[in-house]
């Protein structure tokens, strides 16, 4: 394939991420379901354009174009470092992009619902960039290609623990999907790239960009919590409803909160909301009963919007709880 015509190519792979993210914006639908269908387009775009009929990218004009090598850090290669963006979205094979767009489906997707699609889209890019710089420290000048948008789902779900520490998510833990605390499987993640990284430094998956992108999530959201955003979570992380709403609020409408409580010990929290007497013990178990509810529509986790008192979830759901 000439080299216009790979150019070309790599001009519609980018052209086709930034059209999926404005549909995202335009039609006010979900920026989680818009990356995983920018990074499907691109990579059936990388099939149809290999040098070798298969299933695998790498031959691909446009991997090559847009993928990312360490040596692209030194100063006379630096205005190749747009692919420190780019290569996000490429994957070498079909098991690589179902995995990955598999993981964060189940992680971006709850992750958006509580801070909004612009700031899942800022976290996808900016960890998604700062991941391989992290590889490319204990590689430096190397040619080795990097892509995959496993960076990126690292520094969200470094964000996410973060921000939502407490929330339940369901994550692929030890090849079982299994409903766990976000920390809990952040921590879990974490642990196993750590080990990855420092047992197989020259295996083919780069576990250091996976940490790097970890690091650079947790480093985000460390910002994004200071401006606020977290405010209206359900982890405890921001303000209580006294405090949010400038001084006291009314108490919970419990008769509400019963209709909602569908286990024993679900029950046992609202009843201990009611019988507290200061407002952050009350505060606290609200956190800890809404961290246990289901949307009654959809089956996925509500949000707790403090500030209105109310339930909320993607699908529409909503439910005002105060008296």
């Amino acid at each position: 394939m000439s080299e216009p015509t790979g150019i070309v190519l790599s001009v519609a792979a980018v052209a086709a991420v930034a059209l999926s993210v404005a549909y995202a914006y335009v039609r006010k639908g979900s920026m989680t379901l818009s990356l995983v269908v920018s990074n499907v387009a691109v990579f059936v775009l990388c099939i149809f354009s290999t040098a070798r009929p298969g299933m695998y990218t790498i031959t691909s004009p446009v991997v090559q174009n847009l993928g990312f090598r360490p040596e692209y850090l030194l100063p006379e290669n630096f205005l190749s470092a747009y692919t420190l963006v780019t290569s996000a979205f490429l994957h070498a094979d079909p098991i690589h992009l179902v995995m990955n767009m598999l993981v964060m489906a189940l992680v971006a997707l709850p992750f958006e619902e509580r801070v909004g699609r612009s700031r899942l889209l800022a976290v996808y890019l900016v960890t998604g960039a700062l991941a391989p710089l992290l590889h490319s420290a204990f590689n430096w000048g190397g040619a080795t290609l990097l892509i995959g948008a496993s960076g990126a789902i690292f520094g969200i779900l470094g964000a996410f623990a973060v921000l939502y520490p407490n929330d339940r998510i369901v994550m692929p833990v030890i090849f079982i999907f299994m409903r766990v605390p976000v920390y809990a499987g952040a921590l879990i993640f974490a642990a196993l790239e750590t080990v990855y990284a420092i047992s197989m430094p020259q295996g083919n998956t780069s576990h250091f960009a996976h940490l790097g992108g970890f690091i650079a999530g947790v480093l985000l959201a460390v910002v994004l919590r200071k401006t606020g955003i977290a405010a209206s979570g359900r982890t405890g992380v921001g303000k209580t409803a006294a405090a949010a709403a400038g001084g006291r609020v009314a108490e919970p409408d419990y008769e509400k909160l019963l209709v909602l409580a569908k286990t024993d010990p679900q029950k046992e929290m609202v009843k201990k909301m009611r019988d507290a007497d200061v407002a952050d013990v009350r505060d606290a178990w609200m956190e800890h009963f809404v961290s246990s509810l289901e949307c009654p529509n959809c089956k996925r986790f509500l949000s707790h919007d403090t500030q209105k008192g109310r339930l909320i979830c993607g699908c529409g759901y909503e439910m005002f709880y105060r008296k």
